[in-house]
């Protein structure tokens, strides 16, 4: 976690089901909390390893992606390559100015095996769910994760999806 912010990474937030962002409650990335006294080593989120330029995530803007037309990726786990996830350029499709999407696989094997049994959401307005495995989304804005962290949007997994 220390690392990231020498690297000049903002903390990895959860947005709750009431509307508002909880630092330290996106415990799936090493940027969201240090938990378990820092035993609990695990990855970036995808946001933070494309900031880095460990990952390369396949792009989609809205000219690669024109009104009713439809993609489909394989995910394979965020950790496992160097091109696995999806960024979506927000901006392309009316969002504010700078704003990116990411879509990714985590899961607790691996260098994330501290997920295994981790319940997931620990504040106040973020529900709370046993980790496993779950297709996450995270939004960015403008100046990248090292300019207004990330904001984990929502988990599609780990027993039922949560937004």
């Amino acid at each position: 976690h220390e690392l990231g912010h020498n690297y000049g990474l903002e903390h990895s937030l959860a947005e709750g089901a009431d509307g508002a962002l909880h630092d330290y409650a996106d415990l799936q990335c090493a940027m969201g909390a240090a938990t378990g006294g820092g035993a609990d080593v695990k990855c970036y989120a995808l946001p933070w390893m494309a900031y880095l330029g460990v990952a390369a995530p396949a792009v989609v803007t809205a000219a690669s992606l024109p009104p009713g037309a439809s993609r489909s990726f394989e995910l394979g786990l965020v950790w496992a390559g160097r091109t696995e996830g999806v960024a979506v350029d927000g901006e392309s499709f009316g969002a504010p100015v700078g704003t990116h999407f990411f879509v990714s696989l985590q899961g607790d094997a691996g260098p994330n095996a501290a997920l295994k049994g981790m319940w997931m959401y620990t504040q106040p307005g973020v529900p709370a769910v046993v980790w496993r495995k779950a297709v996450s989304v995270h939004r960015v804005p403008a100046g990248g994760p090292g300019g207004g962290g990330s904001a984990r949007l929502a988990v599609l997994g780990g027993g039922r999806p949560m937004l």
